[in-house]
């Protein structure tokens, strides 16, 4: 259980609450978002209780994207979009010429204008998050709230999302914040960082900050893992096959270190070495006076020197 919670979202900021699993995040996330009681203390937005806000008022205040995939029939996502200004239609959901437009422009601010008459069923993962995001938006919230909202997308949508998330707090001076289990892109997008830890506390700041002063390594701590503050990110540490040396530079060399660690090797500058390679031009690489020309053939070759040494 979280405690002593201490914590502000600004206008135009994105935060990401980060954390290992089972330390709160979607619990901080519903409670923030009034959805749940608070166990103590008080939630407020622009000095009201979040509690106290009337539906309709806390609807137009604060929107919310879930992890959960909402099952919409056979909505178009224009009228999916639309839903999200159910705030302020009343009891009979009559949009009038102002709702249009406010929904025009979300699916524009989120990139979804050509999805509009398309129905959600057949749209892809990222599509769909996109259209969600929108719905969210023509709310006219100040703070936008999302749980895990790049879940279940492949690379290239996370990224896609994360960065429109950014661009929405900074063009639109909404309060943006969401969860996520993905530390590289948390680490590239946030302004600020809310650190979660399995003692139930809450470290706040901005992420670079929380990688210099360990919190991060302190906060994910499992045996064999450790978090690597110069790279920004974890690394496994099983047994060690030997040490090895890379003599070059550049993005070739770096995923050459990359493919040796993959392969069980502490890679070094100086000192003796069981495994020397040298980065060519082409690219290619020179293991003990042997070409080759992949680093798929690299590591297989270094793999199978570590097999016949033992």
């Amino acid at each position: 259980m979280l405690r002593d919670v201490d914590v502000c979202l600004a206008g135009g900021e994105l935060a990401c609450v980060l954390g290992p699993n089972g330390t709160g995040k979607s619990t901080l996330l519903r409670t923030l978002a009034g959805m749940q009681p608070r166990l103590a203390g008080s939630v407020e937005l622009d000095g009201h209780d979040v509690q106290r806000l009337p539906a309709r008022d806390l609807a137009r205040r604060v929107s919310v994207v879930l992890t959960e995939r909402a099952e919409v029939g056979l909505l178009r996502a224009y009228d999916l979009v639309a839903l999200g200004r159910y705030p302020y239609t009343g009891w009979a959901g009559r949009l009038r010429s102002h709702d249009h437009a406010v929904v025009s422009w979300a699916l524009e601010a989120t990139g979804a204008s050509d999805l509009a008459s398309r129905d959600v069923s057949e749209l892809s993962d990222g599509e769909r998050q996109r259209v969600m995001i929108a719905r969210a938006l023509a709310q006219e919230p100040v703070v936008l709230l999302l749980d895990e909202p790049t879940a279940f997308l492949d690379v290239a949508r996370r990224v896609e999302v994360t960065t429109l998330l950014r661009g929405l707090a900074r063009d639109t001076g909404r309060a943006v914040l969401f969860s996520t289990h993905e530390l590289d892109l948390a680490l590239r997008t946030a302004d600020s960082v809310w650190l979660l830890d399995t003692a139930g506390r809450v470290r706040v700041g901005a992420p670079e900050d929380l990688v210099l002063d360990g919190s991060f390594a302190r906060s994910f701590e499992v045996e064999g893992l450790t978090f690597d503050t110069a790279a920004g990110r974890f690394v496994s540490h099983g047994a060690s096959v030997g040490r090895a040396r890379v003599r070059g530079n550049g993005v070739t060399a770096r995923w050459t270190r990359r493919a040796l660690e993959r392969e069980g090797y502490e890679v070094v500058d100086e000192g003796p070495v069981d495994v020397d390679v040298a980065v060519l031009d082409g690219p290619a690489w020179r293991l003990d006076g042997r070409e080759v020309r992949s680093l798929g053939e690299l590591s297989a070759a270094v793999r199978h020197l570590g097999q016949d040494e033992a």
